[in-house]
Formats: structure tokens, sequence, C-alpha cells
């Protein structure tokens, strides 16, 4: 019994000894494992804290390139005026969503000019500490300053403006705090992390969406929570240095994980706050169930070991998801897309592969008619069905709004053309909105990577395939088309031209050419001519103007270019007055964005009685888009402009969606068929009937009629029989330099045979 008591008690101890060395070893191995996420944890706040600081920097360098540019701009436009410069200024702001900007001179004088009209005159900025830097030629993101009128902080950019190779003042722009907090505020782990900017002294620069209130603009980060002498002085040492690091302190007793990574900008650094206690919190759990179950027996502590290596793997999964997914869509982002991408172009190097982007062609029209709900649902089935036979090699993802990209093998191009067809079959078949099917056309643009250089990035494939999309979406229906080296140059050669236009009216490169307008029910004689503008680019000769208007409507230049045109046509106008020269009405276009202009009735009627130009000698013609956009305007407008002695008339009649049953209220004096009803040549019996029945309703509503276009003679006859009134094309005459249309009066008398 001894004997078996001694084995029975040595059983226990090696039993004993044994499960307390299992238990203290799971244990130091669950301590492992805790240790393990946190340093995984770490990683990943170092790289989501150096993405975030990848994101402000190039915001902020995007804003100083925009802030630099437009410096460049105003010197090199030489704008004299108080009022022009504000005028200029407040086009500034609210382009580029700046609050306020303002254009200083050299002893700090400025006007500041807000995005919503109020100006703040004669501010002296000369105590600002970082006026002389800028006056020195340095240019300057200044620290946060509380703005008591906005309340709120601003952020402010300065940059030396030049003429001369002199610095003659400095242009200040700035920007809302609520701005960057939208970066900033991303969300980390869930919200239970944030983001913030700080200075050198850990002073807060930029607060992110931080759960703990004292995490303020002009806030210490010391003063958030306790820190040893040593953590304090590493912090501070590296702000100093300016290198990146990971730190710790404690707030009310819970220990917080800090990374901080360099800004490049200010001695600013960027850091990423997050709790341990939320980074632990599984295993905690684990650590506790492990306790109480390896007491009672050891396959529950092996079963507890598989249980939180499988939770490991799906926290990991989880927070890939969460930093690599669209949240609407459920597909990828596009930062997991241009990994995902690139490793399949490296990995699967035997086959060829395109690059394609694809969105539907006025998608805000589905959110404006039907709300952002439904929006959303169709970008889910989009998704869906682009991303249907999604594979190892094919991917796709969602960058934003309703653009998607991805990329796929293929051997000939036509089998991306297929695929295109159907992918548009689909969604004819299940986009449904409301009651009634709407049309939804949809736009492709690819970039065949092995066709061009396959070392350049994704994110430059993306581009180039964008352009091909912007291509396809100028055109009607559903289309697809593939990125070539002509649409890289017509890229280069807009941005030229858009970059040229200020300069271009201020070198006088723009002038107009006449196209008579020919009155045709009693003989072929002049009764005026249509103003066209044209560019002579000394580089590249005369330009169409189907190359540049387009550009000029996008970038809001076409409002000074309509002006410049305009006052051109009234000079050259009261030129042959001056020398008793045979009257000619003149018809001048005007765009959609000039017309929604405040000052445009003032301006127009100011430039008319500055050249002392006759009432009803002026035409300005607008198109039937004009109509749809607002029509109360649109009728308010013509009837001040007749009532200020111009003629109105609507031009490309019939291109558009114009409502007859519109037209017969707006009090227009005008009406031109558009040139699409002459281009075919002869007029079938059915576009016969079209055109005779417009032209004599306008007959009766006493509107006036010109015919567009008209290159045969028979189209005249035709015309002529049915009662229009005018014809403007080149039966008669092309549009003509003006010295040409001088002579072309001077020599018929205006008459023309036919």
């Amino acid at each position: 019994m001894k004997k078996l008591k001694i084995s029975n008690y040595t059983a226990f101890i090696i039993a004993g000894s044994v499960f307390v060395a299992f238990l203290i070893s799971c244990l130091f191995f669950i301590h492992g494992m805790k240790k393990r996420n946190e340093a995984e944890t770490s990683t990943f706040l170092t790289d989501e804290t150096s993405q975030m600081q990848t994101t402000i920097h190039l915001r902020i360098e995007n804003d100083f390139q925009t802030v630099r540019a437009f410096a460049v701009g105003l010197a090199a436009s030489e704008i004299s005026g108080n009022e022009k410069v504000r005028m200029a200024v407040q086009q500034f702001t609210r382009s580029n969503n700046f609050i306020r900007a303002g254009l200083s001179d050299a002893d700090g004088n400025i006007d500041f000019v807000y995005s919503n009209g109020l100006i703040a005159e004669n501010v002296n900025t000369s105590f600002l500490p970082f006026f002389s830097a800028v006056m020195n030629g340095e240019e300057v993101f200044a620290d946060p300053v509380f703005d008591p009128d906005l309340n709120e902080y601003v952020y402010t950019y300065a940059v030396p403006v030049r003429q001369d190779g002199n610095i003659t003042g400095a242009l200040y722009a700035a920007l809302s705090g609520s701005f960057f907090s939208e970066i900033i505020s991303t969300p980390l782990f869930r919200g239970s992390g944030y983001y913030a900017v700080i200075n050198n002294n850990g002073i807060v620069m930029l607060p992110g969406a931080d759960p703990n209130p004292k995490v303020v603009t002009g806030a210490s980060i010391f003063d958030i929570g306790d820190f040893t002498d040593t953590e304090h002085e590493q912090i501070i040492s590296a702000l100093t240095e300016g290198r990146p690091g990971s730190f710790s302190f404690t707030i009310d007793s819970v220990m917080q994980m800090v990374t901080l990574h360099p800004l490049g900008i200010n001695e600013w650094a960027v850091i990423s706050v997050i709790g341990l206690p939320y980074i632990n919190a599984r295993y905690n759990v684990t650590v506790a169930g492990a306790a109480v179950l390896l007491a009672v027996a050891c396959f529950i502590f092996l079963f507890l070991m598989y249980w939180q290596l499988h939770t490991q793997k799906g926290k990991q999964t989880e927070l890939e998801t969460l930093a690599y997914t669209d949240r609407l869509t459920g597909a990828r982002n596009f930062l997991k897309f241009e990994i995902d991408a690139g490793e399949i172009v490296n990995k699967y190097t035997d086959k060829r592969f395109a690059l394609w982007t694809f969105d539907t062609k006025n998608f805000s029209r589905i959110n404006n008619i039907f709300g952002n709900e439904k929006g959303n649902k169709v970008l889910q089935r989009v998704s869906s069905i682009l991303g249907a036979n999604n594979s190892k090699d094919t991917i796709h993802c969602r960058i934003s709004a309703d653009l998607f990209a991805g990329i796929r093998p293929y051997q000939h191009r036509y089998e991306l053309e297929k695929w295109f067809d159907e992918v548009i079959a689909t969604l004819a078949k299940r986009e449904v909105i409301a009651d009634n099917q709407m049309q939804i056309d949809d736009a492709m643009g690819v970039y065949c990577i092995e066709d061009f250089d396959a070392k350049i990035s994704i994110a430059d494939m993306v581009n180039k395939a964008t352009l091909a999309k912007k291509a396809a979406k100028v055109r009607a229906g559903n289309v697809v088309m593939f990125y070539d080296k002509e649409m890289g140059d017509s890229q280069r050669w807009k941005t030229e031209l858009e970059a040229r236009g200020k300069q271009a009216v201020v070198n006088g490169e723009f002038t107009f050419f006449l196209q008579p307008k020919v009155f045709i029910q009693s003989g072929y004689h002049i009764a005026g001519a249509e103003v066209l503008v044209r560019w002579n680019y000394p580089e590249h000769g005369w330009i169409s103007p189907g190359d540049f208007i387009p550009l000029f409507e996008n970038n809001g230049f076409i409002i000074e270019l309509d002006r410049y045109t305009f006052e051109k046509a009234c000079k050259w106008y009261a030129d042959r007055s001056s020398r008793e020269r045979v009257p000619v009405r003149l018809a001048v276009n005007v765009s959609r964005q000039c017309l929604l202009r405040d000052d445009f009735l003032e301006f127009y009627t100011a430039i008319k009685d500055k050249y002392g130009i006759p009432d009803y000698v002026l035409e300005l013609e607008f198109t039937e888009s004009v109509i749809l956009d607002d029509y109360d305007l649109f009728y308010n407008t013509v009837v001040a402009l007749r009532r200020n002695g111009f003629i109105c008339s609507i031009d490309d009649f019939g291109a558009g969606y114009s409502s007859l049953n519109v037209l017969k209220n707006l009090p227009i004096d005008v009406l031109k068929l558009d040139a699409l009803f002459f281009r075919k040549g002869d007029s079938d019996a059915r576009e016969q009937i079209v055109i005779e029945n417009f032209i004599r309703m306008a007959k009766e509503l006493n509107i006036k009629t010109v015919a567009e276009g008209v290159e045969t003679s028979e189209q005249v006859v035709f015309l002529q029989n049915i009662g229009c009134d005018m014809i403007q094309g080149y039966i008669f005459s092309k549009p003509l330099p003006q010295d040409e249309f001088e002579i072309l009066i001077s020599n018929s008398g205006g008459e023309f045979l036919l």
C-alpha cells in the first residue's frame, strides 16, 4: 500500500507537474501569440499611417500646384484693378474648394475674397510670421489659425507672385479644417483608433475623428495622456529628427499604441493611436477561457489553441477586408486592385492582358431622378455583372462613384468586344428603373498592356484606359474603345489648348469669320451674317472650333471667349458704320455658361451701348439645350434682352429635345433649323414633311426661320417653296474672314445667283 501510495503520489506529482508545465507552456504560447498579434498590428498601423501620410502630403502638394499655377496665371495675365482681381480670385476659390483667397502687395495689404462672395478689404498681413519668408521666395503652408468669422480653423497656403523676375506680392489661399478632416477622419479599427497630425513640439495641427475629446487643434498630445520621461523624450526625438517610430503611453491607465510617420512638410508628422485593449480583446477572452478549460481537460486546451489560431486568421482577414474592400459593392477597392493586378501581370507572363475602365453615361441622372438609394443598387448590380467571371487572373474593382476598372486575359480584341456586349446585354435584362425601363448607356475604355509599355504602373494604365473611355462616352449608345497613341497625343494637345486659352486672348489669336445669311423669298440677297470664332495658333495655324470650344465649355473659359468675341463683333460693326457701309445684322452665339452668369444681361447691354449699336441689329443665338436647363430663367432673359434691343434666336433646332409646346410660349424672333436635316443631301419625303411643318408653325408664331447647312440648289428650291425666310450654308458662301466678307458685299451688292 505504501508503495502504491508512493506510486500514486509520484504519479500525481508527475501528472501535476506535466499539467502545470503544459499549462505554463500554453500560457507562454498564448502570450507569445498576443505579442505576435501586437507586432502584426504595429506593422499594419505603420502601413496605414504611411498611407495616410502619403494622402495628406499629396493633397497639400496638389493644392500648392493649384495655388502656384493661379499665381503664375495672375502674373502672366496682368489683370489690373481690384474688381477684376477679386473676380478672378473668387472664381479660383469656388473652383478649388478654398474658403478664401487674396493677392497681397509687397507691403502685405490684401483684400480677402471668400467663396461665399464676402470680401474683407485692406487687411494687412505683414505681421504674419511667414510673410517675410514668402516675400523672400519661399512657399509656405502655415500653421492652423482659428477664424472667428467662420468659427473654425483654417489652413493657409502662401506663394510668392513674381512679375519680370521680381516678387511683387503674395497669393494666399485658405482651406477649412473640415476639408482636411474628411481625409484624416478615416476610421481606424472601426473607429476605436484615430489619426492626427502634430508638429515637432507635439502640438495637434490637424485632429482626426478621435473618441477622446481632448484631441483638438492646438492641444498638446502630452496633455492627452500620461507619458513617462522616457516616452516623452523618445517622441520628441523622433519628431525633431524627422524619423518614423512606434511608441506607447497611457490614458486612464489604458495603454495606447502610437505610430508616427513624418509628413514631410513643416516638420509635422502623422500619428495613429489605438488602445491595446482593443487589439488584445479577443486574446484576453481566449486566455481566460483557456485557463478555465485547461483545468478540466488537456484536450480542451488543444481545442483552444486551434480556436486561437483560427481567431487570429479571422482577425487578419477582417483587417484586410476593411483596408481593401469597397464597402458599397463588396468588390476590391482601387488600392487592392493595384496590388493584385500588378501581381497578375508579373505572374502570368505568358498571357496577354487588357486593363479596362467602365462607367455609365449620365449616371447622375439616376441619382437625381430616383435617389441615391436606387443609384447604389444600380452600382451593386453593375459590379456583380462585371465581376461575374472573376478568377485568379481576372479581377475588377470600384474606383469611385460609377467608375469601375478591371483586368482580364485575352487572345484577340474581338474577345473583349464580345465580353463588353455580353455585359451590356445582361445589364439591359436586369436594369429596370421604376415601372418603366430606362435607357442606360455605358462606356468602356481598354488598354492592351502588351501593345504598349508593360512597365508602367497600374495607375498609369488605368489613366490610359480612362482616356479611351472618355472618347467612348461622347459617342451615342453603348461603346467600347481601345487606347491608342493618338489618344495620348490628343490628350496632350487638349491640355496644351486649355492652358493656352487666356494667353491667346491677350495675344489676339482669336478672331471671327462671317457666314452670310441669305434671304430667299425675293431673290437672293444677304440679310445678315453669323459671327463664328476662329483661333489662329501661331505654332499650329488655324485650329478647328470643334477642337477648342468643347474644352473651353468644360473649364469655363468659354465665358471669357464669348464675351471677347461679342465685343470684337460690336467693334467691327461700329467701324463699318463709321465708314458708312451698308448695315449688316450680326448673329453671335451665346454659351450656356455665359447665359447663367449673374451679370449676363448687364454685360451684353453695356457692350452694345458702348459701341453705339442700334437696336435690333444684334442677334444672340442660344442652343435649344438651354431651354431644358432652366426654362423660367431662359424665358425671363429673352424678355429682358428684347426689351434692351436684342434679337433672340434658337440655334440647332431639332438636334435635341425641345418641346413644340414649350417653344410656342417663348418670345423668340428667329428659329434656326439644325444642319442635320440637310447633311444627307436631298431630304426624303418624311423629313420634308417635318421641315415644312416646323416652318409653317414658325410663321404662325411670327418667328423668322433660317435653314443651316444647306448645300444643294434642290434644297434651296424646296425651302423657298415652303416659305423658309433665310438660308445659311455653303450653297451661297462658307464662313469668310472679315475682309473677304467686305469684298463679297461690295462686289455683289449682297446679291447671289443660284
